[in-house]
């Protein structure tokens, strides 16, 4: 029998699905909180929530493994799966001596790269071997989805041992034509470095590692791609160029040199996005792309990143494109408007250039 907390959770669910927001946020003393494209919006038809609801809510999706967890670091991240067919990525923390729940509506099926809209440069890193992708944005910017998404066709049109590495793990992905395993930390294995650690001794080909802040994960991704594997690493950074500052600041500062050699041989490409609202409703993804030639290797191993983003700007031949550069193409196409741009834009000016006369 369904409880009372059940109910009125699935109303509030049912209420954020048929308006296709991407997270239900849920504190105590107000109403519940939808992200939509246009941002954040109020059930102004829902009831306030209590201290009470959200203590009862615990009970409801947490595990008593998790609620221990929850105690002990005051915040917890797991999938949820709803009636047994709608998945929730849960974030339960504390604010202000309270509960707090932020729930992420998650696709049952990993969405494809066409469904994504995603550029053909994207589709081209399906295609690599080996060595180190990244795969990067801010927070809610669709970067663990794009991941998935990429995983997901490599599973599809290739024969490989493929290994995910999450916390939670957030799609599930079905074995095709490779062998997919999905590990998720604090569940089938303690620690993101001890299960790259693992992968030293074990035949797996193709590695993507969930976004997270554990020291020495960042290092031990780059050595599994400096010999041979083809790693996926999903990283918060706003550009770029920041995510491989980041890469390079994971070493010590006496071994820069080596980590910078270590990048020139084995990162294959960077991939930095945004979601923005598209005019006709929905959002959709701007990406700044970085791929490695000879000209960003010699880059990397001398450690001038401050040239990087000049390189980004006049290398779409070779399949790069700043952010700048897809946000006036956006705008350009009427997909999204002259504002949403420049709010997100690596150099505003410049870009109020580029889209001069449009949006």
């Amino acid at each position: 029998m369904k409880t009372a907390i059940h109910l009125l959770l699935g109303k509030i669910i049912g209420m954020a699905s048929k308006r296709q927001a991407s997270d239900i946020h849920l504190l105590a003393g107000g109403l519940p909180v939808l992200r939509m494209d246009s941002g954040l919006i109020e059930l102004t038809d829902a009831e306030v929530l209590t201290k009470d609801f959200l203590e009862e809510l615990k009970g409801e999706l947490l595990d008593a493994a998790q609620q221990e967890a929850l105690e002990r670091h005051r915040l917890v991240r797991f999938v949820f799966l709803f009636e047994g067919k709608l998945r929730l990525r849960v974030t339960a923390y504390y604010q202000r001596g309270g509960l707090a729940f932020t729930l992420r509506l998650v696709p049952t099926t990993v969405p494809n790269l066409q469904q994504l809209g995603l550029p053909q440069a994207i589709a081209r890193l399906v295609e690599i071997r080996r060595g180190l992708v990244i795969v990067s944005g801010p927070y809610n910017s669709g970067r663990s989805t794009t991941a998935a998404a990429i995983v997901q066709q490599v599973n599809e049109t290739r024969s490989e041992n493929i290994l995910t590495i999450e916390q939670p793990v957030e799609y599930l992905i079905t074995s095709a034509k490779s062998i997919v395993v999905q590990r998720e930390v604090g569940r089938d294995v303690p620690s993101f470095l001890q299960a790259l650690e693992e992968c030293n001794q074990e035949d797996v080909t193709v590695i993507l590692v969930g976004e997270n802040d554990e020291p020495g994960t960042l290092r031990a991704a780059i050595e599994l791609a400096a010999f041979g594997r083809l790693v996926y690493v999903v990283m918060n950074a706003v550009s770029a160029v920041q995510a491989i500052e980041r890469m390079i600041a994971v070493y010590p500062s006496e071994n820069r040199g080596l980590a910078q050699e270590q990048l020139a041989e084995c990162l294959e490409a960077v991939v930095c996005q945004r979601l923005l609202p598209r005019i006709s409703g929905g959002r959709v993804a701007a990406l700044e792309v970085l791929t490695a030639t000879p000209a960003t290797r010699s880059l990397f191993r001398d450690g001038r990143m401050a040239q990087l983003q000049s390189v980004l700007q006049t290398s779409q031949q070779e399949g790069m494109v700043s952010l700048d550069q897809s946000l006036s193409a956006l705008v350009k196409a009427g997909t999204i408007s002259g504002a949403a741009a420049l709010a997100e834009a690596i150099d505003p000016e410049n870009l109020r250039m580029m889209i001069r006369g449009y949006g």
